[in-house]
């Protein structure tokens, strides 16, 4: 019970600093001795949160009862598709996470803690486990409900109550398991092939169980995990209640595995992969004041400690540039995962996009969802990494027999290719389930859409001026998505050559841009 009692309260201590951390993006400090005025503030600022999510609810729910009464039995369809790939979604991203850095983050308290007083790692793993688990399973409940409420907007009565209640025993138990395999992992060697067959092994079994999901529920009809809850089917009347309790059950068989997982575990590699967390505890809050800076800094450390750093054989001349960036994105690999979400998702749907939407409200949607998505995320940036990397350091600047337009583009290379290449791979894949879906007038958009995403990235490298008005990356964003926003209402051809045009006047300003000193 000592043990118990100590990891529940260095727990709430840790659930205190993060609502610490948050509330500092609101202003408040809540670690500090607060005075009347503070109280009043934080008063102030619970209205007002409150009030907006009561107002945002309300409105998510019109908003989909109007979406489902309108779509009809297509969104029907997609619901009981999403709920089964969603929750296979959960699973395959959680133990990828698990599997590449130890589930337990400690940080240098938390040690002097735990190593001379708790003998059980297990237990610390399941208690450090509770409240992300918990928080998460709440979250998606909320948005099954939701979705409950759509579903009945369209005709479609189901059991809210137990239907919310077994996708989240569904998600705690997808996100205990992930927890569990990551702590297995950790009871092999460090360096040994068993722990790397092991994580592809755990990897390979749960494709083939999205794969055999993928097949028994296109076989059944996508609407079937939506039926097994209806309100109106009688013969199975007991389905949502042995559903929801047969998923309770997994949630416990879910925690034992991951105790036992946890105990096998070495303590000594979960705080060694844990090392970035901690070092850059202190310095957390930079996140809301310089989200580059921070974002860098952890980029940088995870490098100063990778142990895997590919190398292969430069090219000579011009070519040198193109090997150099290819190199620095395979050592810096956490760039090609953005890169790929750009290929695949924001490229295509971009393009396709621009080419079918004739009302303004589409297009301002589409504009505002790719500027916080490429914006906010940095998705950008990763495509002018080894050109950034370039011009950060005069003296190798200094020593580059190129042009700035000329580096950027042989830069820009490998990063064009990867994006251009998830583009088409999606757009085939597409074509192959929905034929026509995506036609050469899509495709040209996409290779110039994905052209000027990398030029405006490479402003970022350079000091490029307009009119006496510096342009940045956020400012070549923005221009690049208004004028194709704004030819798109027009005519799909009108953006082709308005892409052209945009592109060109990119190269003209990184053409004359001077180096960053």
């Amino acid at each position: 019970m000592h043990e118990i009692s100590l990891l529940v309260w260095l727990k709430v201590r840790h659930i205190r600093s993060a609502c610490a951390y948050w509330g500092y993006m609101f202003g408040a400090d809540i670690e500090s001795k607060a005075d009347l005025i503070d109280k009043l503030y934080y008063l102030y600022l619970l209205v007002l949160l409150g009030a907006w999510t009561a107002s945002a609810w309300m409105f998510a729910v019109s908003s989909v009862e109007e979406a489902y009464v309108f779509g009809g039995a297509i969104l029907l369809d997609i619901t009981g598709a999403l709920l089964v790939f969603a929750l296979l979604a959960v699973l395959v991203r959680s133990t990828v996470s698990a599997l590449w850095r130890s589930p337990l983050r400690l940080i240098s308290p938390d040690l002097w803690l735990l190593v001379p007083y708790v003998r059980s790692v297990g237990l610390v793993a399941l208690i450090d486990a509770m409240p992300r688990t918990l928080a998460f399973s709440f979250a998606t409940s909320l948005g099954v409900w939701l979705l409950c409420s759509g579903c009945a907007a369209a005709g479609m009565q189901l059991h809210a109550l137990a239907l919310s209640s077994t996708v989240a025993c569904a998600v705690a138990a997808a996100l205990l398991i992930a927890r569990a395999a990551g702590y297995a992992r950790l009871a092999f060697a460090k360096r040994g092939p068993r722990r790397a067959a092991w994580s592809i092994g755990v990897l390979a079994f749960e494709i083939l169980l999205c794969a055999g999901a993928a097949f028994a529920v296109s076989g059944a009809g996508w609407r079937a995990p939506l039926d097994a809850f209806s309100a109106a089917n009688g013969v199975h009347a007991a389905a949502p209640g042995v559903a929801a309790g047969v998923f309770a059950l997994a949630v416990a068989c879910s925690a034992a595995a991951l105790v036992c997982g946890a105990n096998r575990a070495d303590l000594a590699c979960a705080i060694e992969e844990g090392a970035a967390n901690a070092a850059l505890f202190g310095v957390r809050r930079l996140a809301f004041q310089a989200p580059d800076q921070y974002r860098e800094l952890r980029r940088r450390y995870r490098i100063a400690h990778r142990r895997l750093r590919p190398t292969f054989r430069l090219a000579s001349g011009p070519a040198a540039a193109i090997t150099r960036a290819a190199l620095s994105h395979a050592r810096q690999f956490e760039s090609l995962l953005g890169i790929a979400a750009m290929g695949v998702l924001i490229v295509p749907l971009s393009a396709w996009t621009l080419a079918h939407a004739s009302s303004p409200v589409v297009i301002v949607a589409w504009a505002y969802g790719m500027f916080m998505a490429l914006a906010s995320l940095s998705f950008l940036r990763e495509l002018s990494l080894a050109f950034r990397e370039d011009m950060r350091v005069t003296l190798v600047r200094d020593q580059i027999p190129l042009s700035n337009l000329v580096l950027a583009v042989l830069d820009a290379l490998p990063a064009l290719g990867i994006l251009e290449a998830c583009s088409f791979i999606t757009m085939l894949l597409v074509n192959a389930c929905a034929p026509g879906s995506f036609t050469m007038m899509e495709a040209a958009i996409s290779v110039l859409l994905g052209t000027g995403f990398s030029l405006v990235a490479a402003l970022d490298g350079v000091e490029a001026t307009f009119i006496r008005v510096g342009v940045t990356s956020v400012v070549g964003l923005v221009l690049l998505l208004a004028a194709a926003g704004l030819l798109a209402l027009w005519a799909p051809i009108a953006v082709i050559y308005g892409l052209v045009v945009v592109d060109l006047a990119f190269i003209a300003l990184l053409e004359n841009g001077k180096w960053p000193r």
